[in-house]
């Protein structure tokens, strides 16, 4: 996962290694909180968008009973 040099390929991992982790987190919490990094609010609402596409997907499938924003 080593993306030495290119900050494109750098970001692109970063957000999937943080999708993996919100996975695993929305399976035993019941929220999360999200730090910007280093001003970088694109990578947030990227997040926070993913999110809300999980919580919905699996509400609808009866697995999480509320969003909460």
């Amino acid at each position: 996962r080593l993306t030495k040099g290119n900050r494109e390929q750098s970001e692109k991992e970063s957000i999937a290694i943080a999708k993996e982790l919100i996975d695993v987190a929305l399976q035993y919490f019941s929220g999360i909180y999200l730090i910007t990094p280093f001003m970088r609010y694109d990578l947030i609402v990227t997040l926070v968008e993913y999110i809300h596409e999980r919580l919905a997907s699996e509400s609808s499938n009866g697995v999480f009973s509320t969003i909460q924003t």
